[in-house]
């Protein structure tokens, strides 16, 4: 017999608008197992009790207590929940991650995380915890508290990363030099096509093989770090909408806006506003 939807306790919070919190609790005594989906957020996910399987394109990752898993947004996965499983989930927006990364470095921005068990996981436990305690108690300065919290996950996480991408490479060699070719482009002016031919394949073959090793589509990847680019261009005030929109490999502004609004909760213009709001607030 399969589990009922009704054994799955699910609570969800909501302490900022970058930030919200998911506590779940598999009451039945089997396993629940979740089809193949992709978040829009990126999501952070521990468990108390049990265990949770994900798998991502080719790799199998198993979560137990004292182990944190990293899903970014667009990658997708299949989840099986295991019997009385007590699992938290923290989804931190694509805006927040990108705003962090550009503090930390330029680079960081334009590069897409990878899914995978994050290294030491004690500090994104404790802050995990706090972040799970200041959703609960609301309150005054709430969303403030939430927000410190939550971007000092990203640090961590964001830090775990960079001395990772330093080892040597597991993926498949015909990927690699892909996504160095993505890089290297910032993702503009490139399409599928022509990263199949980089990776010495087959159009359709290349895009089964990337979606397996990835865990997203080629053009998924693509659109992230080219809007990615274009974030950090306007962010920095290096760029206008329609300069960033270029730079970024975009000719069809609409498109551009509507992509843009999708991944970080915003338009281009209101993230050109916003800068120009905190200088302004600076120099005040």
């Amino acid at each position: 017999m399969a589990p009922r939807l009704d054994d799955l306790d699910v609570t969800v919070q909501r302490p900022s608008q970058a930030v919200s919190i998911r506590t779940w609790v598999e009451r039945a005594r089997q396993s629940r197992t979740f089809g193949v989906g992709a978040h829009h957020d990126f999501e952070l996910t521990w468990v108390d009790e049990g265990t949770v399987h994900y798998r991502v394109g080719r790799r199998d990752h198993t979560v137990t207590p004292g182990v944190v898993i990293l899903l970014p947004a667009g990658h997708e996965h299949a989840t099986c929940v295991g019997p009385s499983a007590r699992a938290c989930s923290v989804h931190l927006s694509a805006e927040l991650i990108a705003g962090v990364a550009e503090v930390l470095g330029p680079g960081l921005a334009r590069q897409p995380l990878d899914a995978g068990l994050v290294p030491a996981p004690e500090r994104v436990l404790r802050l995990g915890s706090l972040l799970l305690e200041e959703g609960s108690a609301g309150g005054a300065g709430s969303t403030l508290a939430a927000d410190g919290l939550a971007e000092a996950l990203v640090v961590h996480v964001l830090r775990g990363t960079t001395q990772q991408r330093t080892r040597p490479s597991c993926r498949d060699p015909r990927i690699d030099r892909v996504l160095q070719a993505i890089e290297a482009a910032g993702g503009a002016h490139l399409d599928v096509e022509g990263l199949a031919r980089t990776a010495g394949m087959s159009r359709y073959h290349f895009s089964r093989v990337f979606r397996e090793v990835i865990g997203a589509s080629p053009y998924q990847h693509l659109l992230g770090v080219r809007l990615a680019r274009a974030a950090e261009l306007l962010r920095g005030g290096q760029a206008t909408v329609t300069e960033a929109a270029l730079a970024a490999g975009f000719t069809d502004f609409g498109r551009f806006a509507s992509h843009f609004h999708r991944r970080f909760g915003c338009l281009p213009s209101q993230m050109t506003a916003a800068r120009s709001a905190r200088r302004m607030a600076q120099t005040a």
